[in-house]
């Protein structure tokens, strides 16, 4: 017996392991982890680290190798003659390969400045593919809730259906035994047609939204799996300062910040230090027509004076750039929080109306139970009964569908808020 009861327990368990369940939370994150969006987002950050590495070696030394030869029509030369001195012209063909080195003393900043720079740019680059990230979790709310709609559907659809079977059974036997008219009885059957039908229709929605899900999210659903309605989630009431739409105007705030920073750096003496390594003919002595190494080092030092002309109207203009920026932001978290307070109120809205819609509920399965007596003892006509059981049917998907959108609504106002 204990050995019979084993067999049966773990029979009913392969059954329900067979049926998978799969979260909202499974789908966000397989959305946010195997969509090519993420690889953007990832490549967004190593393109930053190079460019930043890039801008760093602007402080190493920097290398230019310059070979040159040429054929020229006239040279220098001395046109004098002294007895037994010969004063040789330079040869018309001439040769240079040459190696020049400069070394970045101080440039006020600049090369930090490009760091900086490339930071910021990984930055908004990242911030984009979150935001593109964002729209898909988004569809993927949208998509989840949707096949969880259809399923609360079909299972009101399985309970008329389980009505409206019970109810030809018993005008079967009504008919056969003349208390009932047999019309009554195919009035139920054509409904019956009516119900196979809205469950095909229903089908094949569920399917084209799982195809969807499946598509965003990477992830194979089996016929027999079962999405799982998400449990209620707190929300918070602040937005999330990451929110791409509100981590953007951060990121352009530094970037005015820099391009302050880099008129300063424009108007501020730049000094370098130079050297030249090379063998040419002739060398440094134009006078020697031959071969012969040579170098030359020294410091350069560079102030653009002009820099200083625009130095007001530069700074009236970032002053600008800030005060549009700032109206900008100020839009977007306006709209931000008249999008929350709409869905605090529909969500508030669905959870006061859940009492009434249960009360609802009972009183319209009464009716619905009263009906299919009166009609078994022909006191009111199929088509009577058949809109009773639509509004019992109709009240529980009501109540149904509204939890569901409740839930919905919670979910989208927490990925509105960025968590």
């Amino acid at each position: 017996m204990l050995r019979f009861t084993f067999i049966i327990a773990f029979l009913c368990t392969s059954v329900y392991l067979s049926q998978g369940q799969y979260t909202l939370t499974q789908a966000l994150q397989d959305a946010s982890t195997k969509n090519s969006t993420a690889t953007l987002i990832d490549l967004a950050r190593q393109e930053a680290d190079l460019k930043y590495s890039i801008a760093s070696h602007k402080n190493l030394p920097q290398l230019n190798l310059v070979a040159q030869s040429t054929y020229q029509s006239e040279t220098s030369g001395i046109d004098l003659s002294f007895p037994g001195v010969s004063i040789p012209r330079l040869s018309k063909d001439q040769y240079k390969a040459q190696l020049d080195i400069s070394q970045n003393i101080y440039d006020g900043g600049a090369i930090s400045a490009l760091k900086d720079n490339a930071r910021l740019e990984g930055e908004l680059n990242a911030i984009n593919a979150v935001a593109d990230m964002d729209k898909i979790k988004e569809r993927v709310i949208l998509l989840y809730f949707g096949i969880l709609e259809v399923d609360k559907r079909l299972e009101n659809l399985q309970l008329v259906k389980d009505d409206l079977n019970g109810m030809e059974k018993r005008l079967t036997a009504a008919v056969q035994n003349g208390i009932s008219l047999k019309s009554e009885l195919n009035n139920i059957k054509v409904e019956q047609i009516n119900v196979a039908t809205q469950e095909n229709e229903l089908s094949t929605i569920r399917k084209t939204l799982t195809t969807q899900l499946e598509v965003w999210t990477h992830h194979s659903l089996a016929p027999s799996d079962k999405l799982e309605i998400p449990s209620t989630t707190l929300v918070e009431e602040s937005f999330n300062k990451q929110l791409p739409a509100l981590a953007m105007f951060d990121i352009q705030k530094k970037q005015i910040s820099l391009s302050q920073r880099l008129d300063e750096i424009s108007r501020r003496p730049k000094i370098g230090a130079f050297a030249q390594l090379g063998y040419g003919k002739p060398g440094l002595n134009f006078l020697k027509n031959e071969f012969a190494p040579y170098y030359l080092v020294g410091v350069r030092a560079q102030w653009n004076i002009s820099s200083f002309y625009d130095q007001s109207h530069q700074n009236k203009l970032n002053a600008l750039y800030q005060s549009k920026l700032q109206v900008k932001e100020d839009l977007v978290y306006q709209q931000l929080n008249t999008q929350a307070i709409q869905m605090q109120n529909d969500i508030a809205k669905l959870e006061d109306t859940k009492d009434m819609d249960s009360e609802i509920i009972l009183l319209r399965k009464q009716i619905k139970e009263t009906g299919a007596v009166q009609l078994e003892n022909g006191a009111i006509t199929s088509a009577d009964y058949l809109l009773k059981l639509n509004d019992y049917k109709e009240a529980i998907l009501k109540l149904e569908l509204n939890q569901i959108l409740a839930r919905k609504t919670q979910y989208l106002l927490k990925h509105l808020k960025g968590y």
